[in-house]
């Protein structure tokens, strides 16, 4: 007998074979359930046996198959018809039946990947989440830091001043008690001032400004703002300066208004004495820009980043020389989007600050080319 091994009909029988050995250790139970199943392993079991019997002709032992009396033609067109065929027609009817469960599977795996994704990006916002909680935890016990600390000076002075009036201490000396009153203005008008700045920031966030458009001169209620400033400004022996065409606006003057203050009271605060602010106004073809510089502290980008987080201030809460809630530049950011305007800060360190407040040329109702102007403070 020859080696079996020799005979290609062997190998693809052994091929064959394992496919129904497989399935059927894999999904035996498989097979009560899913015809699919059922016909995939019937069908490679004919096939498996149409190889067998090919290979059972090419060895002398199987001369057996042509004595069979039903045998009357070919062995090959019987086992093609009785074992390739049915075999490869039963297959095709058995991955036809499964392969609605493959789609379902296929689209299973496709549907966990999608949801893989997805809880992914939310365990990175979740971190990110965490991160701005902490951040503003932080913020928080700053500004809590801050206030205990802001509120309590000019309450102390209010509150001690009024006490000794009162009192009567000082009804013979006329003068001390005008200084006294003085201190207890100044103090409350800080302390107002304190408080005006947590509810704009409250109301901004909330979506809750109400807006009185009308129309004004801008050159005038620069003016106004500078004229607003200008006692602070005098003390430090500071001169702030105003060039500008004047352009006539409709939109909120009032939240314009705290804008340029809170830009001007920063550009004062954080210069230092016998120094120059300088205020232009410019119409632009985007609309019309307001520049106020000064000749101030500055700040790096990592700083002017830090300082437009509300509540934060550069100097620690107990070493701070500069009084204040650390609302400033975020009141001017919010304030300014109220207007559909837009804020740019340029600042060196050591150097100056220059903030640059665009207004839209929506808002613009009429212009009118004038020579440039000056006031000091």
């Amino acid at each position: 007998m020859e080696n079996p091994l020799s005979y290609t009909s062997f190998y693809l029988f052994l091929g064959l074979f394992s496919v129904p050995v497989v399935l059927l250790r894999l999904g035996s139970a498989k097979m009560l359930r899913d015809n699919g199943y059922s016909m995939l392993v019937a069908s490679s079991s004919l096939l498996a046996l149409g190889a067998f019997f090919d290979f059972l002709e090419e060895v002398p032992i199987g001369a057996f198959l042509h004595a069979l009396p039903f045998v009357k033609t070919d062995i090959d067109n019987v086992i093609l018809l009785f074992f390739y065929l049915p075999g490869i027609i039963v297959c095709g009817f058995g991955l036809a039946t499964w392969l609605p469960d493959i789609r379902r599977l296929a689209h299973e795996i496709e549907r966990r990947r999608i949801v893989e994704e997805e809880f992914r990006d939310l365990l990175k916002e979740s971190e990110r989440l965490a991160q701005a909680a902490e951040i503003a935890n932080q913020a928080k016990s700053e500004f809590l830091a801050t206030m205990s600390h802001e509120l309590r000076t000019p309450l102390n002075a209010i509150i001690g001043f009024s006490s000794l009036l009162n009192q009567g201490y000082f009804e013979e000396n006329t003068q001390k008690s005008k200084e006294y009153i003085r201190d207890i203005n100044q103090a409350g008008n800080h302390l107002l001032q304190l408080i005006n700045d947590i509810l704009d920031l409250s109301k901004v966030e909330a979506g809750r400004i109400e807006h009185n458009i009308e129309e004004f001169s801008l050159l005038r209620l620069v003016d106004g703002c500078i004229k607003f400033i200008t006692p602070r400004a005098m003390v430090k022996n500071q001169e702030i300066v105003l060039n500008g065409e004047d352009v006539k606006l409709k939109t909120d003057a009032r939240i314009l208004r705290q804008v340029l203050i809170n830009i001007l009271s920063n550009a004062s605060k954080f210069s230092n004495e016998k120094t120059v602010v300088t205020t232009s106004i410019y119409e632009k073809s985007a609309g019309v820009e307001i520049i106020i510089s000064d000749q101030g502290v500055g700040m790096t980008d990592e700083e002017l980043s830090y300082a437009m987080q509300p509540f934060v201030q550069l100097e620690g809460a107990m070493s701070r020389t500069q009084e204040g809630t650390g609302l400033g530049m975020a009141l001017i950011v919010r304030f300014a989007k109220e207007l559909g305007a837009s804020v740019h800060y340029d600042s060196s360190k050591g150097v100056g600050t220059i903030v640059t407040l665009l207004l839209p040329k929506e808002l613009i109702v009429e212009s009118s080319r004038e020579e440039p102007q000056k006031n000091a403070g």
